[in-house]
């Protein structure tokens, strides 16, 4: 059958030292978090490239939380959103309420959209109406 897109969802990196053996064969002109980074990048990319092969749409859905994809999930969203050749959209995790106090929703999603440096990228904002006791019309600019 036909595929339209391909789609990582719940992205996270398997474990805290997986690769941490593989990191010490390498020159180490980065930090071993970098190394995970670069390695996540390099992936992410290499499935690009074989989705644009077959004309198929790739993305992922990562973390709401931009600062925990870095440091726990070695996702370099800052990387991915700002240049093409990697995804062709994102769909953030943004569950958090309306009035969430950490990451409030509107505030999170115009910080995702601030990363966006492309008129080639979607960014798809799944929400969980059962949270919510009334709806609101959104705009964001």
């Amino acid at each position: 059958y036909d595929v339209d897109g391909i789609f990582f969802d719940d992205y996270f990196y398997p474990s805290t030292n997986c690769d941490y053996e593989e990191y010490l064969l390498t020159d180490k002109s980065i930090s071993y978090d970098e190394y995970k980074l670069s390695r996540v990048n390099k992936m992410i990319e290499e499935v690009y490239s074989i989705c644009r092969e077959f004309n198929v749409l790739f993305g992922i859905s990562p973390d709401a939380n931009i600062e925990n994809n870095y440091n726990k999930h070695f996702l370099n969203v800052k990387e991915l959103l700002g240049n093409e050749g990697y995804i062709d959209y994102i769909m953030p995790q943004i569950y958090f309420g309306f009035e969430n106090s950490s990451k409030p929703f509107i505030k999170t999603i115009k910080k995702w959209n601030d990363l966006i440096h492309s008129i080639l990228f979607y960014m798809i904002i799944p929400n969980n109406i059962i949270k919510y006791t009334f709806l609101t019309i959104l705009t964001i600019s």
